[in-house]
């Protein structure tokens, strides 16, 4: 085949750009996972809450997984929303620290934020202001 004769520069122009696109997509793509597993920790968040109010003399409880509803035990349901809110925390927190990674290596790539789209602009502010807040607290 003929082999087409581009530029070295062009060449990694065009390397650098597409590694920027693939770095904004996994970025906008971890953005939304972490939207979406809030929801998740929100709920958790409310049920524990629940059995904070909730009378202790209850024994059995309703729990819903997916389509179905089963009656367990109350330490039992504790005990679930206890780890799966653990599980959530430490999800998000690896999924942050993913997120944090990926936006510093395109900030790296393109360092003039200006010539950056403006949501991928905000996301590198706000993890600006959470390493901020991060050294204001040690």
């Amino acid at each position: 085949m003929n082999e087409l004769n581009i530029p070295e520069e062009t060449k990694k122009l065009l390397e650098s750009t597409s590694r920027m696109e693939e770095l904004a997509e996994e970025v906008l793509n971890l953005k939304q996972f972490l939207i979406e597993i809030d929801k998740k920790r929100c709920s958790n968040m409310e049920g524990l809450a629940l059995f904070r109010k909730m009378d202790s003399g209850t024994n059995l409880l309703w729990m819903n997984f997916g389509e179905m509803f089963v009656r367990l035990p109350r330490k039992n349901v504790y005990k679930m929303l206890e780890e799966d809110q653990g599980s959530v925390l430490d999800l998000v927190k690896e999924k942050r620290n993913e997120l944090k990674k990926k936006i510093r290596e395109l900030l790296e790539l393109q360092p003039k934020i200006s010539d950056m789209s403006p949501i991928v602009q905000g996301l590198l502010l706000k993890e600006q202001e959470e390493i901020l807040e991060e050294q204001q607290d040690y």
